[in-house]
């Protein structure tokens, strides 16, 4: 992989909705993401050399959309396309290993949490590092970037699912 990308994400907008259905959960993992992925990130488009960018990222039809502009002028930069389908069975997976750490959680089944907080970190690896194999030739970030940025994936999907968008 390419040396770390010294630009930086400025600002961060989720075409998601707030009430499509969210559950706690997933309104948790969008908020926690979103703000840690603006916190500290390493992000930088290919052919554009900006300290600072800007990312509108949404679902439309079967493809995600990354929508990436200047931190400083707003000026687009590029448009990448994702299909859903190369995130087919990575982000349905991440997000069930979600939903039983939290509900493990809930129910005080202490003794499950760590074997299943392990699981989740793999399935995250996993689509994190997927995530950045398949935006390289386009856009390079560091890997907790990586792994913020498939959260997000993971709950505008699911919210996709609520609303009867295409299903991944």
């Amino acid at each position: 992989m390419s040396p770390s990308p010294r630009g930086r994400l400025v600002a961060l907008d989720v075409d998601l909705p707030q009430k499509a259905g969210a559950s706690a959960l997933a309104a948790h993992e969008r908020q926690t993401a979103e703000a840690d992925l603006l916190a500290e990130n390493r992000f930088a488009v290919q052919g554009h050399q900006r300290a600072t960018y800007r990312l509108h990222l949404a679902v439309k039809g079967d493809a995600f959309v990354f929508a990436l502009s200047d931190g400083r002028t707003r000026a687009a930069l590029t448009s990448i396309s994702l299909g859903l389908q190369s995130l087919r069975r990575r982000l349905p997976a991440y997000w069930a290993a979600c939903e039983g750490y939290y509900e493990a959680a809930q129910a005080g089944r202490i003794a499950a949490l760590e074997e299943m907080d392990a699981h989740r970190r793999r399935l995250h690896e996993d689509g994190a590092l997927h995530l950045q194999k398949r935006l390289a030739p386009a856009l390079v970030m560091d890997k907790a970037s990586a792994r913020r940025l498939f959260t997000l994936l993971a709950v505008l999907q699911r919210a996709g699912k609520a609303r009867g968008d295409a299903p991944v």
